[in-house]
């Protein structure tokens, strides 16, 4: 118990307006994601597709997808 008492203690209620000014975000990147080509996108959810076949409740997304050619089955 006294764990969790302590754990408590790390916690505290305040109205919003009592609330202190947030520290500033640096939202710089240090390095630049991966960028995928559009081909490359479509190449691998259609092998995840294939390898984690989804439940039969997304039927519906799965046909949207077999509209533009991307099916479990067949791929890309």
């Amino acid at each position: 118990m006294p764990q969790v008492v302590a754990f408590e203690k790390q916690f505290a209620l305040a109205p919003l307006a009592a609330a202190k000014e947030p520290p500033a975000l640096s939202l710089s990147l240090a390095t630049q994601p991966d960028a995928w080509t559009s081909l490359a996108f479509f190449q691998v959810m259609a092998e995840m597709l294939r390898s984690t076949p989804p439940p039969e409740c997304d039927r519906t997304l799965l046909d949207q997808f077999a509209l533009i050619g991307i099916s479990a089955a067949k791929g890309f």
